[in-house]
This record gives structure tokens, sequence and C-alpha cells, in this order.
């Protein structure tokens, strides 16, 4: 039955995923997460603090608090020049803002 099923809260889900993500995949769902309201930075924190030597704990420890944090693109073209902006130390963007 339902009452059955057994699920993770967000955060864990993304820790969990954070384990076998290319850190692209791995920013692009957390800001996802974020733009849809299902996961916030510190249910992400809370879920690094429970599990800090899980896999994936020190990549999306890192991602989290990278500057300018998790960023949401449209497309690869996005993922990639903002890549590059950042191998560069350049100034992020603005991105996916409105004009």
């Amino acid at each position: 039955s339902i009452e059955s099923l057994l699920v993770t809260a967000p955060a864990r889900t993304l820790l969990d995923f954070a384990a076998d993500a290319s850190p692209d995949e791995l920013e692009l769902a957390v800001a996802a997460g974020f733009r849809r309201k299902v996961v916030s930075a510190s249910g992400i924190e809370g879920a690094i603090e429970r599990a800090p030597l899980r896999r994936g704990a020190a990549t999306l420890r890192a991602l989290m608090r990278s500057q300018g944090g998790p960023v949401f693109t449209r497309s690869e073209a996005e993922r990639k020049l903002l890549r590059l902006v950042r191998q560069a130390a350049l100034p992020e963007p603005l991105v996916n803002a409105r004009v």
C-alpha cells in the first residue's frame, strides 16, 4: 500500500545524488529544488550535518558554500558559459534575471 512506501526528504535525496552526479548535474538539481521551493539551504545544510561522512557530502557542502551558490540555468550553453566565467574567476553574471 502507499502508506508503506518509504521516501527520503528532498535534501537527503540531493545528498545521495551528490555522490554520483557531475558538478553541473548537482548544481542544476539543487537550483531546481530551490526554484520549485521543495528544498531550502538550511534543509540541505541539515542533511549534510546529519551525515557529514556520507559519500557526496563534501561535494554538496562545497557547492552550497561556493560564491553565488547553486544557479539555475535553462540550457547547456548557459551552464558552459557559467563554468567558463567561474574558471576565469570573473564576476558571475545574473542568470535568468528579469529585465
